[in-house]
């Protein structure tokens, strides 16, 4: 009861300092320390809203989960460029070597690029599926086998 009564307060307070500085507040959503997360039911009732307790939100473009790591991020970044790499892998004998490129850059790296401020001094481990999909994406612009090595061929092209 202690914590609830403390989340309608923090609410409410929320509440007061958005519409001071005419912002909305969209009370559907809303972030927990993970350690509170531990102690909470599912579904929270807190002054007439439901809130559900969701293990991973998103915020401007970057996932974080309930122990704030961003390997939800990375696996769902990973995926979304895998599934546009096969997409113009069916195209690359269509269409030219440097409409391939453009649309390497704009649909892949693009994604790989946005708020990668935030995977910064994370461990080249947890980082290998986003290192993965530039490979990919090297293999698709330099027309190589899937199984061929992509530093050599990265080394020969002029500068």
């Amino acid at each position: 009861m202690l914590l609830q009564s403390s989340l309608v307060i923090c609410r409410h307070n929320t509440k007061t300092a958005c519409s001071s500085a005419k912002q909305k507040l969209n009370s559907s959503r809303l972030v927990l320390d993970p350690t509170w997360l531990r102690s909470l039911p599912n579904t929270l009732t807190v002054a007439s809203s439901s809130i559900h307790c969701a293990h991973a939100v998103r915020n401007p473009g970057v996932i974080l989960d309930s122990e704030l790591s961003t390997k939800s991020h990375i696996s769902k970044t990973a995926s979304a460029c895998f599934l546009d790499q096969r997409r113009l892998r069916q195209l690359r004998d269509v269409v030219t070597d440097e409409v391939i490129k453009q649309l390497v850059t704009s649909l892949v790296l693009s994604r790989l690029d946005y708020c990668n401020s935030v995977l910064f001094g994370l461990p080249a481990s947890t980082l290998a599926p986003l290192q993965r999909v530039q490979n990919v994406a090297d293999r698709l612009v330099l027309r190589l086998d899937h199984r061929a090595h992509v530093k050599p061929a990265l080394q020969r092209l002029p500068l």
